[in-house]
């Protein structure tokens, strides 16, 4: 019976030694990975826990190849790694554009950096038309479901999904990580703004050739009063550069990209079929390039209608432009997407 005691003893202090250890290493690894946020929060406790997210869960999804779920995040964040898009034809290339009546897989891959376990987190995928500033309630819903994230991983979740007519085209999708208990949740749950939370991740590219219109939709705020109720502010500018990723999308493989001329000016108008009556909106041209200010009554969102320039472009060359939806108040990105000029 004492050796029974023993061994039992034994066996448990060796678990606890693994555990401890495997927990340590994730430590290390996480230390290295959130490098700017362990420096913020100056040293470790002394038990090699790492301060940031001791005792907490940290659910996000990457907006960037090196996102640590850090936010606010600077840089193009529309074109999330860990959320993509495939033809269910037996390729493995990235959709960028959506046909009626097709079959695709949505893969999203979720992240816990915490050190606490979620039993249940929810996932889902929303559709959305091209826009500067998008909102739950003006999204479709394509996909719902709920994975457990232990402390330290990441979980794979694929969505099977049929476009319908209305799907099809050019489209935005996002997607939201979230969990109740313990509560680690996005901290708007109707805005999908991707550099200020974590918990959202944004596919949104946008290809077009030379001369053609496309539909924006320019999100308000809602929660604005005052002169500032249904204002919106966007601006067409070179992207600042481009990602790596986009030569993984299916039909720009073989395009030679650039950043597009600033000299080109864009052409933004009303789609005025669209406009609600009695409801109006007004729209003028700023002093700066390619770039517009306005504001619509009784709606929610701004329809808008984008008009590409002839650009002098070469056989199997693209110009890459960021879209984007400024705040009012902070001159703050709020939203936006890339948009890429083929001839």
């Amino acid at each position: 019976m004492p050796t029974k005691v023993a061994l039992t003893k034994t066996y448990f202090l060796r678990k606890d030694l693994y555990f401890r250890t495997k927990t340590l290493k994730e430590i290390e690894r996480l230390k290295k990975t959130h490098k700017n946020a362990y420096e913020k929060s100056g040293k470790g406790t002394g038990e090699g826990i790492r301060d940031p997210y001791q005792n907490m869960t940290f659910l996000y999804i990457r907006a960037t190849e090196d996102d640590d779920g850090t936010r606010p995040i600077s840089g193009v964040v529309y074109l999330s790694p860990d959320l993509n898009v495939y033809p269910n034809t037996g390729g493995q290339e990235i959709c960028w554009g959506i046909e009626a009546g097709q079959q695709y897989t949505v893969e999203c891959i979720v992240r816990n950096d915490g050190d606490v376990d979620v039993p249940s987190g929810t996932v889902d995928i929303h559709l959305a038309n091209p826009a500067v500033g998008w909102t739950v309630s003006g999204s479709k819903l394509i996909g719902i479901t709920n994975v457990a994230i232990p402390a330290f991983t990441s979980k794979v979740t694929t969505f099977e999904w049929i476009a319908d007519f209305e799907d099809a085209g050019h489209r935005c999708m996002f997607a939201r990580v979230y969990s109740m208990s313990p509560m680690d949740a996005p901290e708007d749950w109707e805005a999908f703004n991707v550099r200020e939370d974590r918990h959202i991740g944004q596919q949104n590219l946008s290809i077009v050739l030379v001369g053609e219109e496309i539909n924006v939709d320019a999100g308000t705020d809602n929660k604005a009063k005052g002169a500032n109720k249904g204002k919106f502010k966007i601006i067409v500018r070179p992207a600042k550069f481009i990602p790596g990723r986009i030569q993984l999308i299916s039909g720009l493989k073989k395009v030679n990209l650039k950043k597009g001329p600033v000299a080109a000016k864009f052409k933004l108008t009303p789609r005025k079929e669209e406009i609600r009556k009695p409801h109006r909106m007004s729209l003028r041209q700023a002093t700066v390039p390619n770039s517009w200010s306005g504001k619509i009554t009784g709606q929610a969102g701004a329809p808008l209608l984008l008009k590409v320039p002839t650009l002098e472009l070469r056989e199997n060359e693209g110009a890459v432009y960021e879209v984007v939806s400024l705040d009012l108040k902070t001159n703050k990105e709020i939203g936006g997407f890339i948009l890429v000029v083929l001839k």
